[in-house]
């Protein structure tokens, strides 16, 4: 199946209200629904929600809340270390993993180089495990995508 024709399917059934599809075309059946178990997939919020107007925020709260550092975190370029990266995203909705199994080693780390064709993560959809493989060469900095979670297509997974 072409991936192209798949992505404009999936396009197709988030812009509807839709809550099931399905279709089958030449012995290929394709089963999708929009149905989620809340406890599985917790919402998030976009990452480019404009900010809120000081006089409608809350007062901050006493003490910050503790984030959990990832890998990725502990090799943070400065924003300005990231102009001219290219960022590299998915191009399916699914389960984000940067392993090929949890036993073996990620794929690749912040410094790995990279070129066109290798494969930089998995992305599980609909139970089928694709390779997600770079259209770039070039060293990663950073790694955006955890391991596990759900992905939305077009999500930044790596700079």
């Amino acid at each position: 199946m072409d991936l192209k024709y798949f992505e404009k399917i999936v396009k197709i059934f988030d812009d509807s209200s839709a809550s099931e599809f399905s279709i089958e075309e030449e012995g290929l059946k394709i089963y999708i629904s929009a149905k989620l178990d809340e406890a599985e997939y917790p919402q998030q919020v976009p990452a480019y929600a404009p900010p809120m107007p000081q006089h409608l925020a809350a007062p901050a709260p006493a003490a910050a809340p503790i984030q959990q550092a990832t890998p990725a975190a502990e090799a943070t370029p400065s924003d300005n270390a990231l102009d001219g990266t290219v960022e590299i995203t998915t191009p399916m909705v699914g389960t984000f993993y940067a392993a090929p199994s949890p036993e073996a080693g990620p794929y690749v780390k912040v410094g790995s180089h990279i070129s066109v064709g290798d494969t930089v993560c998995i992305v599980e959809a609909m139970k089928l495990m694709n390779e997600i493989e770079s259209e770039v060469s070039g060293t990663i900095v950073k790694i955006v995508g955890e391991n596990g979670k759900p992905v939305e297509f077009g999500q930044l997974l790596f700079i």
